[in-house]
């Protein structure tokens, strides 16, 4: 699966320099510079989680993101970086490249922030952040009862949120895994989207584009004509959904399949 996402083989990445190889010299690269990405708040858990594990000290570094400036400067029913690119009609790419979005990324925030008198990269919004679950790992973790339980409670987004759910998710079957997964993480399932849903994740789709012409669900047909009339229901993939889910979490729900 991972493959299928970034394309990087097995062999690639056992070829790949460690953290520690390159770490001095990624952190001198940064500087004092904001770092800006794209779901900044996935990258930064990705990049502190990586170092704990090494037991590398990472400096304070300032973040900001361009989903978070996307969502409030532009109207669009998805956020993703290929549906933004192509929105501000921007050069095609080869998503999940790391370079390749990288680039994107950047000419994504220089283009919002041209069209919206942004000077400085300290005027994009930072990224989400969410850290009201407690940092004790209870025992048992390994059950649906607590399944949502995280030692980093800061990379939990989905606290307060009401989600539904259409197509088929590779994670698991939605009202025996995914509803006790968000009702654990502090969120609400709605078995149909409504004028209060927040979230609509869908599966069984590609997950870069929904094209006009493209069967879809009546879920996410509604989904959109609420998001229409009142501004509010973002819908996202799934690969989007993990990334508002803490990083153990996500290690213990593919355990599950």
């Amino acid at each position: 699966m991972n493959y299928r996402i970034h394309g990087i083989s097995a062999e690639e990445y056992l070829a790949g320099p460690t953290l520690p190889e390159i770490f001095g010299e990624v952190i001198e690269f940064i500087g004092n510079s904001i770092l800006v990405a794209h779901n900044a708040s996935f990258d930064r858990s990705c990049l502190n989680r990586t170092a704990q594990s090494w037991g590398l000290e990472i400096p304070l570094l300032d973040w900001r993101c361009t989903y978070q400036l996307s969502k409030q400067y532009l109207d669009l029913p998805y956020y993703k970086l290929p549906m933004v690119a192509e929105s501000l009609d921007l050069r095609s790419f080869k998503h999940h490249d790391s370079l390749e979005d990288a680039l994107v990324c950047a000419e994504i925030a220089i283009h919002i922030a041209d069209a919206n008198s942004l000077v400085y990269a300290s005027e994009f919004p930072v990224p989400s952040a969410s850290g009201n679950l407690s940092n004790k790992r209870p025992e048992g973790a390994g059950t649906l009862e607590n399944i949502g339980e995280s030692n980093y409670p800061d990379e939990n987004l989905i606290r307060g949120l009401n989600m539904s759910f259409t197509g088929t998710l590779t994670l698991g079957e939605r009202e025996s895994l995914l509803v006790p997964l968000i009702e654990s993480l502090g969120g609400m399932w709605n078995k149909d989207p409504k004028s209060s849903t927040d979230l609509l994740v869908f599966g069984d789709r590609d997950p870069n584009y929904l094209r006009a012409g493209m069967e879809k669900s009546k879920k996410l047909e509604k989904a959109e004509l609420l998001r229409e009339k009142l501004g509010r229901i973002e819908i996202i993939d799934e690969a989007t959904f993990l990334s508002l889910i803490p990083g153990d979490v996500v290690t213990r729900l593919r355990s599950n399949l």
